[in-house]
This record gives structure tokens, sequence and C-alpha cells, in this order.
């Protein structure tokens, strides 16, 4: 499962799970480059991974 791109493009997804490998990055609610594997979510929460899938 993809969770995001990198910078180059490639597809990436959490590695780790515990904010290490910083894999999972995403934008929320405005705020780029968050660790979603910590991020605690809540209702209406905004989430941009970058993909397009």
């Amino acid at each position: 499962m993809r969770t995001r791109r990198s910078v180059t493009g490639q597809p990436r997804f959490a590695f780790c799970g515990i904010g290490q490998c910083q894999e999972c990055r995403v934008t929320v609610d405005g705020c780029a480059n968050q660790l979603a594997c910590r991020t605690i979510c809540a209702d209406g929460m905004t989430i941009d991974t970058g993909g397009d899938w």
C-alpha cells in the first residue's frame, strides 16, 4: 500500500510504524511533512498523501 511519493516521484509507504524511517510523511490540515504513523486522527481532519491513487 502506497502512502505518498518521494521527492523523486517514487511510491513510498510506512516502513517502521514508529516515526524513525520518515517514509509516511503526509500533509495534515495543510501542514506538510507530518508523520502519518505518529499523528492521532480526528473527525474532519484533511490528509493529503500527494498521490493520485
